[in-house]
């Protein structure tokens, strides 16, 4: 809340690549005097930038810590399931937006989305809170009631789950797909962690603000939905074709490009600032390889930029692997198109990419590797004080190899799985065989054919 004093709203501006604490005067709702509130924008390791409150009033000492999301509503919603084996998995890092819930399923304890909403804690943290808030509950009720037996009972196996005297389950869930679970095994996937990427329901995209509370039906047309997420809603008992007529546009026929050379512009609002801004995006041909449509995107209000490069063309029949070992540093310079569902892999050093990390990127090898040592430079959980000594060392030991890799001081292979086969690296031999460069088409597994929604098509 803005003092007397000034005449003008201050305009913050903050970024998670400076890891800087902003203050800011505001008005305490315990005491109505004025406090301070410390923001601060930080980057979750291999999550998104989340944005850090505090306030804390010299008046009354009231306290109040939140964690606000600065991504929209994702697509879909996302339920990790942790398995904790040890005291270790009490300290992992858990971001709870303020749609999800954690289960503790051998209990039958849950933390619903209304408790402990939005903020940032550990595993141990969320338990202690829990045990304080029912603690505070049970004083007020009869010692000899059943609820009190109830209760009592839950703080006792809390208490348990807090010195791991045997392994148990933790259910994330978050319809929102906004919450996060630290991996303790970067950068190779976490085996305690599995991660299931689902497809809300009407209740939950009511629950969420997707959908209005008095709404009994989905109506594409009269929802601002986009494309993907509105064939998403439309119901399985409707028509889909017939119900579709009604949808926006999503693109205005007329901004298409009529030719490859023609660069096509629309507006899209920023997802940092929240003005409007161009997408600029560009159809081009990869010799020997395929169609791309290359799209960037870039705000002259705050500045932020982002590009993402999407293969056109029907879905390839196979999958494709890329076996990819340079010899000297010229071999670095090949062009590299990494789609979103290619996972990546340098057994030398230990890296494991997921499909989706980093996104889809049309570089060069070398640029590849730099992107993969600035991310890791970059996250403030595995530097500083919050890192443990042990995973800091860790990483700046990986940092040092990627960075001996891009002076090619330190041999590595670069294996490129696709179950789209839409990844790619510059073959400067073609037509004859590449001597650093091996290819293999294999059939996709039914497990990959379900996660690419492809058994779900109907293609007759």
């Amino acid at each position: 809340m803005a003092t007397e004093q000034q005449k003008q709203p201050e305009i913050i501006t903050l970024s998670a690549d400076k890891s800087q604490v902003t203050e800011v005067q505001s008005l305490c709702v315990n005491c109505y005097k004025q406090g301070t509130t410390r923001l601060m924008l930080t980057e979750i390791p291999y999550f998104r930038d989340i944005l850090l409150a505090h306030f804390q009033c010299p008046y009354c000492h009231y306290e109040n810590t939140e964690v606000e999301q600065t991504s929209p509503i994702q697509d879909h919603g996302m339920k990790f399931t942790l398995k904790v084996e040890n005291i270790k998995d009490l300290s992992r890092q858990i971001v709870k937006s303020d749609h999800c819930s954690i289960n503790f399923p051998s209990i039958g304890f849950e933390i619903p989305s209304t408790a402990q909403s939005s903020s940032l804690n550990t595993l141990e943290g969320f338990i202690e809170n829990s045990i304080e808030a029912m603690n505070s509950i049970l004083v007020q009720l009869i010692p000899t009631g059943d609820d009190y037996k109830k209760i009592n009972s839950i703080v006792e196996s809390l208490n348990k789950m807090k010195k791991v005297e045997e392994p148990y389950i933790v259910e994330i869930d978050d319809p929102s797909g906004n919450s996060f679970v630290q991996n303790l095994c970067v950068p190779k996937e976490d085996p305690q962690i599995n991660t299931v990427v689902y497809i809300r329901n009407f209740e939950q995209n009511k629950a969420i603000g997707l959908i209005a509370e008095n709404q009994t039906e989905i109506t594409p047309a009269d929802i601002d939905y986009d494309d993907k997420t509105s064939r998403q809603l439309v119901p399985e008992h409707k028509n889909t074709a017939a119900t579709r007529t009604g949808l926006p546009d999503a693109i205005d026929q007329s901004t298409i490009p009529s030719s490859n050379n023609d660069i096509a512009e629309l507006d899209e609002m920023c997802q940092s600032c929240g003005h409007m801004a161009k997408v600029r995006m560009l159809i081009t041909q990869i010799p020997y390889f395929k169609e791309v449509t290359i799209m960037a995107f870039s705000c002259d209000t705050c500045g932020y930029r982002s590009n993402e490069v999407k293969c056109g063309g029907p879905v390839s029949p196979k999958a494709k692997k890329l076996i990819f070992k340079p010899k000297d540093v010229d071999d670095l310079s090949r062009s590299f198109l990494k789609s979103d569902t290619a996972s990546v892999e340098i057994p030398e050093i230990g890296i494991e990419l997921q499909p989706g990390t980093l996104g889809s990127k049309f570089t060069t090898v070398e640029g590849f590797i730099k992107d993969l040592a600035d991310n890791f430079e970059n996250m403030p959980f595995l530097h500083g004080d919050s890192a443990e000594k042990d995973q800091e060392d860790k990483v700046d030991a990986l940092i040092d190899n990627l960075k001996k890799m891009r002076k090619m001081e330190l041999p590595f292979t670069l294996i490129v799985d696709d179950p789209m086969a839409n990844s790619y690296i510059q073959d400067p031999y073609y037509p004859e065989k590449d001597p650093c460069c091996e290819e293999f088409d294999y059939e996709r597994t039914n497990e990959q054919n379900d996660d690419l929604g492809l058994n779900d098509m109907v293609v007759d």
